[in-house]
């Protein structure tokens, strides 16, 4: 592997790492993830790759905020389940402003 494919899968390995450790709560650990793909996306100028770490922060920090006001307002499995529908919801947001537009559908390593 060339280092050129290893630079342009790095933030798409980090985006994926991001996905795991958010599916099993670690919210820090998912935001420092999705914070330095897109640190290395912008490096690297994949506008995919950038836009992709984008959502995911996002995505993040309404969970965080939701489920801080679950903890907080003493919640219980309806308001947990709010919480997680309202990260549904940022996420469909993020993925259809994504999908309407055109640059993920830039093939290779970096946009010129």
């Amino acid at each position: 592997m060339t280092s050129g494919a290893l630079t342009f899968a790095h933030p798409w390995a980090l985006l994926g790492l991001g996905d795991i450790y958010l599916q099993r709560g670690d919210h820090t650990a998912a935001r420092t993830c999705f914070a330095e793909s897109l640190m290395i996306a912008r490096q690297e100028d994949q506008i995919a790759a950038s836009l992709a770490a984008l959502a995911g922060l996002a995505a993040t920090a309404v969970f965080a905020v939701a489920a801080l006001w679950v903890h907080a307002a003493g919640g219980g499995l309806v308001a947990l389940w709010l919480a997680l529908s309202l990260w549904m919801a940022a996420r469909f947001v993020t993925l259809t402003l994504r999908a309407r537009g055109t640059a993920w559908l830039v093939t290779g390593a970096v946009r010129r």
